[in-house]
């Protein structure tokens, strides 16, 4: 069986989940990020629960990696399963950071409208605007000075 295959159902999840096989660097992550841009809830909810939606790696979880692209539907089934739209760890950037730096407005509202901190600053004292700024985002700077 191909370790890096998404499970087709929660029970065969678990069925590697014990045999080991989604224990392998970088796999447990793919696959919560996968299953959301698959729009797969009922497998999300098992990673949820088996694994916890805020699961991370490397200081970062799955809503982080999708806020840096434009596919809310996936961010909002993450939200939805309990995803944290703040840091995944003390000092860490935000989903929202990853978004100001990636350009996608869209995804930065949805992440305010969901709590998401604008003056929240990461480990160097930056915050979204500040990415924003850095990477000449003008229409994300403005916006995101108009909700401070």
């Amino acid at each position: 069986m191909n370790k890096n295959k998404i499970p087709d159902t929660p029970l065969e999840a678990r069925r590697r989940h014990h045999k080991g096989e989604m224990d392998d660097k970088g796999t447990t992550l793919d696959m919560i990020i996968e299953t959301a841009i698959q729009g797969d809830v009922e497998l999300l909810g098992f990673f949820a629960r088996n694994f916890g939606i805020n699961y991370v790696e490397s200081g970062k979880h799955a809503l982080f990696w999708i806020a840096g692209t434009n596919d809310l539907q996936a961010a909002k089934l993450l939200i939805q399963a309990g995803s944290t739209v703040h840091n995944a760890g003390k000092k860490a950037a935000s989903p929202l950071m990853h978004a100001a730096y990636r350009n996608q407005l869209d995804m930065a509202k949805l992440l305010l409208e969901h709590g998401a901190r604008v003056h929240y600053t990461d480990g160097n004292g930056d915050t979204a605007l500040s990415y924003a700024q850095e990477q000449g985002h003008v229409e994300m700077a403005a916006y995101l000075r108009s909700v401070s």
